[in-house]
């Protein structure tokens, strides 16, 4: 990684598919500032340039809060708004780490999400 020019080269094309992680905080879903999920992804898909059959996105539900600023109510309405932004920024929705909706029994906020999204 020593070579400077490395920074002016991509392997978007190279790929199959992508995952990019939207970690941003459940007070930060929508906006058009750095730090917000869907901004991450449309940033993330206009520098792909189409180069890439499938490029998914999400957040990081385990780790997104990690000065515990929202409220309860905040962090699982961001479960659900977190799908329908991504989905809307690009190709599909993960969710790291699932294991976060298993031990807090939030699996149907991804559901709500994934309905909202495809409706």
């Amino acid at each position: 990684m020593g070579d400077k020019k490395y920074k002016n080269y991509g392997y978007a094309g190279l790929m199959d598919h992508m995952l990019i992680g939207a970690y941003a905080s459940p007070l930060n879903v929508y906006g058009t500032t750095e730090w917000t999920m869907s901004w991450f992804l449309f940033l993330a898909k206009a520098k792909i340039k189409g180069t890439c059959p499938l490029v998914v996105g999400g957040p990081d539900v385990g780790n997104w809060d990690p000065d515990n600023r929202a409220t309860k109510h905040k962090r699982t309405t961001s479960i659900v708004n977190s799908v329908k932004a991504c989905m809307d920024a690009c190709d599909g929705y993960f969710l790291f780490d699932m294991i976060h909706l298993k031990l807090a029994n939030q699996w149907q906020y991804a559901k709500e999400g994934i309905n909202l999204a495809i409706n």
